[in-house]
């Protein structure tokens, strides 16, 4: 914890006494108990938080891909609608030829000499049109190998893309979850902790559990908490640790709730903010 100027006040110096082994004992499992009950509640709360953001976010993508499916029948109707106009082009073509086939015949007809000359005639006609059958053909061909070269890699693009996109915001909802139910948490704790006067001595008393067996000890608690707890604060002390040298610092950088230890042994941080960030570690 860093060091600054703190301001205190003289709190008695409480000197070892004879203590119970097995009222320890009852006391640490009965924190160890509440410890895994806020655990649990914590868990199913975020649990069911994350679900219901899952549940959005599967909308979400399941209106985008009706969409994507949307366009994609439109361009598959506009496909259609290119083919169908290609179709009239050739009859109009065709129709065009078959009027000149009958021009030329009925010219060669007036103006053949003999039979070699009309069958001939008629060949090249033929030979005409099967040309430009295929070479019409060829082209519708053509148009729609490269529109559809042109849409295939668009739409595969377009599912990727969604795919990556589905896997990125699950990830990001969750990690955000977790840390919305952790603000959430700290917004409620801040609001609600006025009328919870008993949180203050249940993080002390899971403290002074954890600092059993140092010979020393300072607890650093919020000035108000001091003021108003001071004889519970006593009491937990003879209950629970009563062969240290317990010393009582008032201490404003402690958040009102928390409590700060330094044992013989180590520190130990009771102080609410440390608390749900451990917490939040844990989820993520």
């Amino acid at each position: 914890m860093p060091s600054s100027t703190e301001t205190e006040k003289p709190l008695p110096i409480f000197r070892p006494v004879a203590f119970n082994f097995q009222d320890i004992r009852e006391s640490a499992d009965a924190y160890l108990a509440k410890v895994k009950s806020e655990a649990a509640r914590i868990a199913a709360e975020t649990k069911a938080e994350i679900e219901r953001l899952r549940t959005e976010i599967s909308a979400d993508l399941t209106s985008q891909r009706q969409v994507l499916e949307i366009k994609e029948k439109e361009i598959l109707a506009r496909e259609e609608k290119v083919k169908a106009e290609e179709a009239k082009l050739g009859d109009r073509q065709k129709t065009i030829e078959t009027a000149k086939y009958e021009e030329a015949f009925e010219q060669g007809k007036r103006e053949g000499y003999d039979a070699g000359f009309k069958q001939g005639y008629e060949t090249g006609e033929k030979q005409a049109l099967t040309d430009y059958n295929e070479r019409l053909s060829q082209e519708c061909h053509s148009i729609i190998t490269n529109r559809l070269e042109t849409l295939f890699p668009a739409v595969q693009a377009a599912v990727s893309q969604l795919k990556e996109s589905e896997a990125m915001f699950l990830a990001c909802w969750e990690q955000q979850t977790v840390q919305l139910a952790a603000t959430i948490a700290r917004q409620t704790i801040s609001r609600e902790l006025p009328n919870m006067a008993d949180v203050p001595l249940k993080l002390l008393r899971e403290a002074l559990e954890l600092a059993i067996g140092s010979v020393r000890l300072k607890i650093r608690m919020n000035p108000r908490d001091v003021e108003f707890l001071e004889p519970e604060i006593d009491r937990l002390i003879r209950q629970i640790t009563p062969a240290a040298e317990t010393e009582i610092v008032s201490d404003i950088r402690i958040s009102p709730g928390g409590c700060y230890l330094e044992t013989s042994q180590g520190m130990i941080d009771q102080r609410l903010e440390s608390r749900l960030a451990r917490i939040q570690e844990e989820l993520n």
